[in-house]
């Protein structure tokens, strides 16, 4: 016959089984854990850093849409009896006056051509136009000879070649008619001739200038100077 348990030794049994069990189950999952390898744990690191800085690309160059010329002068015939200088002052005047256009870019030979460098440098051209100045003499084109030469008689031609076809888009003569002293001032006489007529260089810059608002006028361009006096206009 076996003893019997009382209620409180029974309760302090079933305890004591409980705590073991809990114990095992503890130990068991804590050596499961410990053969797993912890994840690897990846750290990020925040950055601080300004503004960003934007480079501005330069600005295209701006196309020049001036009209491009270049202007040159015929070297001055022997047997005309016009002095050499002349045709580097017309050359020098109307360039300048024709560089006053700010829709104008305007280069000056330096040497003097004659018709067919004029054309040929023309055709060589890609945009600039040639003006090619002559300075002459109705005295002397009519065959007169150098002893009636008269200083009034003298003009000064323009002629307007077109780049890459040398294809003329303009041509006149304008006159001087000054040839007294005491109006622009004696610029001298001519070599050879007889009487006692000078040549005004005053009057052949102001025929020059006329050149100048001609050339003005066949490209539709505004005129930089007002009206000039002391000379006259003829078309040829």
């Amino acid at each position: 016959m076996q003893p019997s348990i009382s209620s409180p030794a029974r309760g302090y049994l079933a305890g004591a089984a409980i705590l073991t069990v809990s114990v095992f189950l503890l130990a068991a999952t804590a050596q499961a854990q410990s053969g797993r390898r912890s994840p690897a744990r990846t750290t990020t690191v925040p950055t601080i850093s300004g503004p960003k800085t934007v480079e501005k690309k330069p600005d295209k160059p701006l196309a020049d849409t001036r009209t491009s010329l270049v202007i040159a002068v015929e070297e001055q015939n022997a047997f005309s009896r016009i002095p050499y200088y002349l045709s580097g002052t017309i050359r020098d005047t109307c360039g300048d006056a024709l560089r006053k256009s700010p829709l104008l870019k305007v280069d000056i030979a330096t040497s003097e051509i004659n018709h067919a460098d004029a054309i040929k440098r023309a055709k060589a051209e890609k945009e600039t136009y040639v003006v090619w100045l002559q300075l002459g003499s109705d005295s002397f084109d009519s065959g007169r000879g150098s002893s009636t030469q008269a200083p009034q008689d003298l003009y000064i031609r323009f002629t307007i070649l077109s780049p890459v076809t040398a294809k003329v888009k303009a041509s006149g003569r304008t006159y001087q008619r000054i040839n007294r002293t005491g109006q622009g001032g004696v610029l001298g006489r001519i070599p050879g001739s007889q009487g006692s007529s000078v040549y005004s260089e005053y009057a052949l810059k102001q025929a020059a200038k006329e050149a100048a608002e001609r050339i003005l006028d066949a490209f539709k361009l505004n005129v930089p100077t007002g009206p000039l006096p002391g000379y006259a206009v003829a078309s040829r």
